[in-house]
């Protein structure tokens, strides 16, 4: 991306379970379709803005969090390349020769995830890569991945078509951060569309800023 262009920029339990799944299902085609102020033409690149976007977002998909997911996942199979790795101390930041964050953007995130780790004790990793040129499973014992560590994955795919935010989500927040807040950021802010309108950039600092305000 251009320098311009960043600147720019029981029976009873059971009809009852049916009840809540429907009712669930009606609410993310609302947050879906229903016009929340988000859009693109809603996002001035400030940090301020920024800030306000994740604290809307986080606070929308907060009301969705009633239900016990399954895990979100974007697993690099079969690559393990270690040298990829910044050397020097552990970087919770890690863009591969792919430039989607300046140097700047990678230090404010940097001290973002060290802020949400050290207030609620979650662990907050962002890798920006090409598949296959990235560390692949080399990074589970650089950042010690557990179950109170969510890995951030930007990538855009062989074809550089795809959704470019992918989730490693630990077990531990599947109570706190379910499946459909990752779908609901993978939605908003990942699609090719709006990477290639916004930034990868923005696209990876809002939903960083979402999540952040969720566990803080």
């Amino acid at each position: 991306m251009s320098t311009a262009r960043r600147q720019q920029r029981s029976s009873d339990g059971g009809d009852s379970s049916r009840l809540h799944s429907l009712f669930l299902f009606v609410a993310l085609l609302a947050v879906l379709f229903v016009d929340d102020g988000l859009g693109v033409d809603a996002l001035q690149h400030t940090p301020q803005t920024r800030r306000n976007v994740g604290e809307r977002i986080a606070a929308t998909l907060a009301s969705l969090t009633v239900i016990r997911p399954q895990k979100a996942e974007a697993r690099p199979e079969g690559v393990n390349k270690p040298e990829l790795l910044p050397s020097g101390p552990v970087r919770n930041v890690i863009d591969v020769k792919v430039n989607f964050l300046t140097p700047g953007e990678q230090k404010r995130i940097q001290k973002l995830t060290e802020q949400i780790e050290k207030t609620s004790g979650f662990k907050l990793r962002v890798l920006c890569q090409s598949y296959p040129e990235t560390p692949g499973l080399a990074i589970k014992d650089y950042w010690k991945v557990d179950d109170k560590t969510i890995v951030l994955i930007a990538d855009k795919g062989l074809k550089g078509t795809s959704n470019i935010l992918n989730f490693n989500v630990g077990d531990g927040l599947a109570d706190i951060l379910p499946t459909p807040f990752w779908s609901r950021l993978q939605g908003r802010f990942g699609t090719s569309r709006y990477w290639r309108d916004e930034g990868e950039d923005v696209a990876i600092t809002n939903a960083v800023e979402a999540i952040a305000y969720c566990l803080q």
